[in-house]
């Protein structure tokens, strides 16, 4: 379980590195990726223990990697790899799906050339047929229990305090989190990266319906995407020493987090 982490955090870290360097997206794409090590915080804490985040991200940054190189079929693959892993990866397929009418719209034709990107969406029911096969419910992702979390209106977060998974009225950094992702997100619409920008804001949008404590990492996986987006802002002398300092905090952070957060 340690081991399939640890190996799908260096192939998340080495496909990011591949994306900066390949599209020239980072001033200097070792110092960001060494960034992307420590923060978020959340990012440390799930990435030493079992947790899917490490692969999905991973499929989704490959994935977005193969789509801006026109490579549709292996954008399909990793795509499809993505919703396998975890179910929030429909928002990725939400992306292409935007840039293709965007594209449509401008250019009058229709680019039947992403038509692979759909395999993703057929990973879906095959998904389901693999439950239905294995639990005799062809919808048990739905009836498997307290898993889902989304709410209306947006915010609820802070309207239940008697929901399962929030119980607190300490949410104040929720609203930094959103802070901070938001105005990353905005700025990778300012560099014109259209398909991230795409793929992190419906991604953000959707957080905005989380009635969960976790919101830190539930967001998780648009984190390097937020980074890019903070390029400028991370490179400068300030930012280094500030993260210098941080390092050791986050450390702390998820030593800390790790004896208090265990499963009964």
């Amino acid at each position: 379980m340690l081991f399939a982490s640890l190996l799908g955090t260096v192939l998340c870290l080495l496909v990011y590195f591949r994306l900066l360097t390949e599209f020239k997206l980072s001033s200097n794409a070792k110092w960001l990726s060494l960034v992307f090590l420590i923060l978020p915080a959340r990012w440390l804490a799930v990435r030493v223990v079992g947790s899917p985040e490490p692969w999905f991200i991973f499929f989704i940054l490959t994935s977005i990697f193969y789509f801006k190189k026109e490579k549709y079929w292996l954008a399909g693959i990793f795509g499809a790899l993505a919703q396998l892993t975890k179910s929030p990866a429909v928002l990725l397929l939400g992306a292409y799906g935007l840039v293709f009418l965007v594209d449509w719209f401008k250019s009058k034709r229709i680019n039947l050339k992403m038509w692979p990107v759909l395999l993703q969406a057929a990973a879906i029911p095959l998904l389901f047929w693999f439950y239905g096969m294995r639990t005799g419910d062809f919808w048990a992702y739905f009836h498997s229990g307290d898993n889902i979390h989304l709410f209306w209106p947006p915010f609820s977060v802070f309207t239940s305090l008697g929901e399962n998974w929030v119980g607190s009225f300490w949410l104040e950094d929720v609203i930094w989190t959103w802070l901070i992702f938001g105005m990353g997100i905005l700025k990778l619409r300012d560099k014109k990266l259209t398909v991230e920008y795409y793929f992190a804001g419906l991604y953000f949008l959707s957080t905005l319906f989380v009635a969960h404590r976790d919101i830190s990492r539930y967001i998780l996986p648009i984190a390097p995407l937020v980074l890019i987006g903070w390029d400028e802002v991370l490179q400068k002398k300030e930012a280094k020493i500030i993260l210098g300092i941080l390092a050791i905090p986050v450390i702390l952070f998820t030593w800390n987090f790790l004896l208090n957060n265990y499963a009964p």
